[in-house]
């Protein structure tokens, strides 16, 4: 992007760049097994341009992250999808029951549900920034997840909010998902820095 335009051009730009690979990122997500993956890619453009800048020309970059980010990490992928439906389908369960029983396993499900919230806040910027996959990237991004909790928990408060916007301005919903994901790496980041930083 040139920083010398004119600062309406400068926005919409930015704006084009943010909707084009939310749309990138939605195609690539069709297949709904492909969602972590694709996600994933998306993080990694949204990586490139904290540091390089925004540009809308990357659609063949974006297809090429994604092919290698499948081979990567389909299986957890598909593991953190069936967890998420373990999870609702006891919810549901739980749910049709009655009794004192139900107080108890809803605070286990809340728990469960809990940590499984965390574990997907901290996977997508650690799975870019670090060399791990499989098991070992799912026991960093979890032991990151408990050690960057404050960050952990304004992320979600962050996107709750955004929620509330879409449903307050749907037209908003074009570009959510991938400003989120800008924001989200801004704040992990700048966490994971400055523990670094205090270790060292």
């Amino acid at each position: 992007m040139n920083r010398s335009e004119p600062i309406f051009y400068r926005v919409l730009h930015i704006f084009a760049a943010f909707v084009t690979v939310q749309l990138l990122w939605i195609i690539a997500s069709l297949p709904i097994i492909t969602l972590f993956p694709a996600t994933i890619t998306l993080y990694m453009v949204m990586k490139t341009w904290k540091t390089e800048g925004v540009e809308i020309g990357f659609w063949k970059t974006f297809f090429q992250l994604f092919k290698r980010n499948f081979k990567r990490h389909f299986f957890i992928g598909i593991l953190s999808m069936f967890v998420a439906f373990i999870l609702i389908l006891n919810g549901w369960i739980i749910l049709q029951m009655s009794g004192g029983f139900r107080l108890f396993l809803e605070l286990i499900w809340l728990f469960a549900t809990l940590l499984y919230l965390f574990l997907m806040v901290a996977i997508f910027p650690t799975a870019i920034m670090s060399e791990d996959k499989g098991l070992d990237l799912i026991k960093k991004s979890f032991a990151l997840s408990l050690t960057l909790l404050p960050r952990v928990v304004l992320l979600i408060l962050i996107a709750s909010l955004m929620l509330v916007v879409i449903f307050m301005l749907p037209a908003v919903s074009a570009i959510v998902i991938s400003l989120f994901s800008f924001i989200h790496l801004q704040v992990w980041e700048s966490g994971v820095e400055k523990l670094t930083n205090r270790n060292s």
